[in-house]
Order: structure tokens, then sequence, then C-alpha cells
């Protein structure tokens, strides 16, 4: 019982260091975008970035594919595309 327990903890540590490693690419790619922003997960688990005030008109989302690999784009034409390895490694290219 105590490994399960074990198992299920450690697995959601990285889920959560998956999307922290996402946020940070995403902000590291476009910061003066990302200065008025308003974003949201949608019952997919994507999310969706919208401009606000100053940079109304920016957008972009994150979507996870059936194979489980997140893709990012937004309507400037940037598109990174993010995947885990067989050893754990979160990979963005």
């Amino acid at each position: 019982m105590k490994r399960k327990n074990f198992d299920l903890i450690t697995n959601l540590k990285g889920k959560i260091m998956k999307k922290l490693i996402l946020t940070t690419i995403i902000g590291g790619l476009s910061l003066s975008a990302f200065t008025g922003t308003s974003c949201s997960m949608d019952f997919y688990g994507n999310y969706n970035c919208f401009g606000t005030g100053q940079d109304s008109g920016y957008n972009s989302s994150t979507k996870r594919d059936f194979y489980g690999n997140d893709n990012y784009s937004d309507n400037y034409g940037n598109q990174i595309s993010c995947s885990t390895d067989f050893y754990g490694n979160y990979n963005c290219n």
C-alpha cells in the first residue's frame, strides 16, 4: 500500500512539473505578449490565452494530442511541440 501511495504522489509531482515547465517555456517565448493576457483551461485540459489591454489581439493555445504531446501555437505563427520520452524527460522542439 505504501508503494502504491508513493507512486501516486510521484506521478502527481511529475504532472505538476510538466505544466510548470510548459508555462515557463511559453512565457519565455513571448514575454511581451503575455504582459496582459487572460488564460483558462477548457474541459479537455487545453490552455487558451487571450490578450487584454495593450496586448489585445494576441491569442495562444496549448493542446494535448492523442499521444500525450503538448502542442503550443499562437496567432503570430509560433509553434512548439513537447513530449515526454521513455526516461520521463519533458522535451520541447
